[in-house]
């Protein structure tokens, strides 16, 4: 995805997490970057970067209170429900 905004490197792909129920596979999501407010462009312009999709898990809905999805991206993770 070609993403523009602040996204700090180190942020990036900071929690291990499953990736598939059956085949055993693991991935990485992001849950210090779940705050991060950023746009997703359909093509790059310049101003962005490209970043694997799944790095940028979890996907927070615009509008939710930083302290809310933290919190339900902690429990989450902490329930081992985080995963694709």
């Amino acid at each position: 995805m070609y993403v523009v905004g602040e996204l700090p490197h180190s942020e990036l792909s900071s929690q291990g997490a499953r990736a598939g129920l059956l085949d055993g596979h693991h991935s990485f999501v992001s849950p210090l970057a779940a705050t991060r407010r950023i746009s997703v462009r359909r093509s790059p312009d310049g101003t962005g970067r490209w970043v694997p999709a799944h790095v940028l898990r979890p996907f927070i809905p615009a509008g939710v209170p930083d302290n809310v999805a933290m919190h339900c991206v902690r429990e989450l993770i902490a329930k081992g429900g985080h995963h694709s």
